[in-house]
């Protein structure tokens, strides 16, 4: 009897850590993403925040560890960057906004190309507490936005992928979001 209670709890206490690997500000953030029948591991977590308010927990998927930006811009390089909501509601508008902003930072001009246009109308949707979106880089090279792990879109585009890239990695990347998904 308590060989089978050992057991049972190894396997509880296995099976809860194979889906959650870290506690991040509250939250369970999972160990692992599968993408395109591959098993990524958890690179690194950060925090975004705006104006004192916490935004959301991003994590950074990988199949090898990632420690520095440019090993993230190779195309054939599966990544998921993983948004967990931590603030009430940002509305689909905040959410184009923000990428739109986020865009003209590290590519001027970026966000009204066809692009740009097409990824940031892609958010027609608003994210409440609790809501994932993913934004899933593909070996093949191509873009899937996610919501709650439904796709809403998808992308063909080099320059795409690498000016969203820049956002979250690049030279004006918040910082400590940037640190934390790359594991520092």
């Amino acid at each position: 009897m308590r060989r089978t209670a050992i057991l049972l709890a190894a396997f509880l206490f296995m099976t809860f850590t194979s889906a959650y690997g870290l506690e991040f500000h509250g939250l369970n953030i999972p160990d692992h993403f599968a993408v395109d029948n591959q098993t990524l591991a958890l690179n690194g977590c950060g925090l975004r925040t705006k104006f004192f308010f916490k935004i959301y927990a991003g994590a950074l998927y990988t199949p090898v560890k990632v420690t520095q930006p440019t090993q993230l811009y190779r195309n054939d390089l599966p990544k998921v960057i993983r948004m967990q909501f931590i603030y009430h509601r940002v509305s689909a508008s905040q959410m184009r906004g923000t990428y739109s902003d986020d865009f003209d930072d590290v590519k001027p001009g970026f966000s009204s190309t066809s692009e740009g246009q097409a990824f940031l109308n892609a958010f027609r949707f608003d994210v409440p507490e609790g809501d994932v979106v993913s934004l899933v880089f593909h070996a093949d090279g191509a873009l899937d936005i996610t919501h709650n792990g439904s796709t809403v879109a998808t992308f063909h585009s080099p320059a795409l992928n690498r000016a969203v890239l820049e956002i979250y990695f690049g030279p004006n990347a918040i910082k400590r979001l940037k640190n934390g998904m790359l594991g520092g």
